[in-house]
């Protein structure tokens, strides 16, 4: 967790104005434990404990798929996995997540299951295209969340076939619609929760401006780097719940088209890795190191709103927090 303060030393360097980091769960699809891959990572104890280090102000959002890992399969034990969902209410609830996006494995037991954890437990819930049975919204569209003086607008849409007690609205048209009415103008910044395929998405925003971030929690590929369409950034968190996305904003009482700023700052990494690594080319790896901080200063001097994303594993390098673990193990153990 330590790199993370290594971004703020090396803005805050550079820069004056305000500073916001929004952190980015999805698509575990039920997974409390660490995945059983060749590195196991994720669980909630990590994200509990990765959550516990940032700065008190963080933004804590869920981008879609949580709660389940399939629809409800005839002998198996449907109870226990809707106790685990609970579970994961109540772990959102107390991890206090500003924002949860309703995607395609949250609905695999219907739409009045995942209403009711969102009333045990008050979550923030929203989808843009989830409809009940009457036609009718089943959650808020969007939130916006205000932040010394900076309107955050997170917007959420799913991508599925109707399903038990509710319907899906065509998200690429729910999409189109919000942006014919203007939505995106209300808010500084504006962030798509999408449990959709990036391809569709990043053919919408090539036609569609408005929406500077859209953080994917849908299919298995993640990306390091944001993948850029116009002036939409693209971002995916993987599978399994292995990583965490990890957002740092700057801004300032000027009104600019954002900059991303994450290539530069992973050049400086890569230059100071190498530094360690290859010693035997010293010389060569410190120039580098300078020229790459002589351009990130300049972009930053230039640009009065600015981003960096960066994805943590949530590998073995961050430990479990005790007590949530004791609680996954408790809960697993009866079963």
């Amino acid at each position: 967790m330590k790199k993370y303060f290594g971004i703020f030393l090396i803005i805050s360097a550079f820069a004056l104005g305000s500073e916001l980091q929004i952190s980015f769960t999805g698509n575990n699809r039920g997974l409390l434990t660490p995945c059983g891959c060749n590195i196991p990572s994720g669980g909630w104890p990590r994200i509990s404990t990765a959550l516990s280090e940032m700065p008190p102000s963080t933004l804590h959002i869920g981008a879609g798929n949580h709660f389940f890992h399939h629809t409800p399969m005839p002998k198996e034990d449907q109870i226990f996995e809707q106790k685990k969902a609970a579970l994961q209410a109540e772990l959102f609830a107390e991890l206090k997540f500003d924002v949860i996006n309703a995607g395609q494995f949250d609905l695999c037991y219907g739409l009045n299951v995942l209403r009711s954890l969102q009333s045990r437990h008050s979550l923030p819930i929203i989808s843009a295209n989830i409809l009940d049975n009457e036609g009718n919204l089943a959650f808020p569209p969007f939130r916006v969340i205000h932040f010394q003086g900076l309107d955050i607008m997170f917007v959420g849409i799913c991508s599925l076939s109707d399903g038990f007690n509710f319907h899906i609205k065509d998200p690429l048209l729910t999409l189109k619609e919000l942006y014919r009415d203007g939505i995106f103008e209300d808010a500084d910044m504006v962030i798509l929760l999408a449990d959709a395929p990036a391809v569709i998405l990043s053919e919408f925003v090539k036609d569609y401006d408005g929406i500077d971030l859209i953080v994917c929690a849908k299919e298995h590929a993640f990306t390091g780097l944001p993948v850029h369409y116009k002036g939409t950034a693209l971002t995916q968190l993987g599978s399994q719940g292995k990583y965490l996305g990890n957002l740092l904003i700057h801004f300032d009482d000027k009104i600019s088209e954002w900059k991303d700023i994450s290539p530069y700052k992973h050049s400086i990494e890569t230059a100071e890795n190498a530094l360690i690594s290859r010693s035997d080319q010293k010389k060569k790896f410190q120039k580098q190191l300078k020229r790459n901080k002589k351009i990130i200063k300049s972009e930053i001097r230039h640009n009065s709103r600015y981003y960096h994303w960066e994805m943590l594993l949530l590998d073995s390098s961050v430990k479990d927090d005790p007590v949530i673990k004791k609680r996954v193990e408790e809960f697993t153990g009866d079963q």
